[in-house]
This record gives structure tokens, sequence and C-alpha cells, in this order.
């Protein structure tokens, strides 16, 4: 999938105003999931994404928001809104859609490697599988 067709079909499924809004969400949330995850599945998943997004889950850019660490659902969900200035709620309703077009986006891995290495109150905010909220 390419870079512009991902970030179109955040905007689109989570209606978001702009383009910008959309690549907003889509970095701060593999960000968030690149410092929940261990290194090689962020690697893993990196590879298989848009160069242009990709490099969110590299070590410079996971360094930059905030390391590696196991964080809660609610600093999961800050993490993004503040990055998207969003407030916490907003944020919890557009999750669910960037995961489902990341999941798209890389054949299915977010709904198992990813999703499955994500702590349980974090893997609730992807929308799918029996967590799902």
């Amino acid at each position: 999938m390419q870079y512009q067709q991902l970030i179109s079909q955040i905007q689109n499924e989570a209606g978001l105003s702009s383009l910008d809004n959309a690549d907003e969400a889509l970095h701060a949330t593999l960000e968030a999931i690149g410092t929940a995850i261990p290194e090689d599945l962020a690697d893993e998943l990196a590879a298989q994404l848009p160069e242009e997004i990709a490099r969110c889950l590299q070590p410079p850019a996971l360094v930059a928001a905030g390391g590696t660490n196991q964080m809660n659902r609610r600093e999961f969900v800050h993490r993004i809104a503040e990055a998207c200035h969003l407030n916490d709620d907003q944020a919890a309703q557009i999750i669910p859609t960037v995961f489902a077009a990341i999941d798209r986006a890389t054949g299915g891995m977010i709904t198992t490697d990813v999703r499955d290495a994500l702590p349980a109150e974090i893997r609730s905010l992807t929308g799918t599988g029996p967590t799902a909220m």
C-alpha cells in the first residue's frame, strides 16, 4: 500500500479534517506501538510499511518518542492525543481506525504478532480479536 493511500484511508475512516491530521495520527500511533513492542518486532513491522512512515519505528524515532517501556492504556492513548493535539477521548476513538489501516497495509501483521506483543489493555484498542472493546 502506498503512503498517500494509507493516510487517505485514515482520514476518511476516522473522519479527520485533513491529511495532515491523518499523518499525525499514523505517526503517533506507530511511535507508541514501537515503544510498546520488542525492537525486532518493530523492525519487522517497519519493513512492511511504506518508507515514509517506517522510520517512525526505527531507533532514533523511538528514542525521540520516549524509548521503549511498558505503558498502560491511559499512557498509550495520552501519548497519541498529545502528538495529535486531541483530548484522550478523541484519540481513543481514532486509534482503532489507525490500527485497522496499519493492519491492511501490512497484510494482517497488526492482528497477529504485533497485536499479541502489546500489553492486554493496549491490545483492547486495536478493535480486533477477543479483547476488542
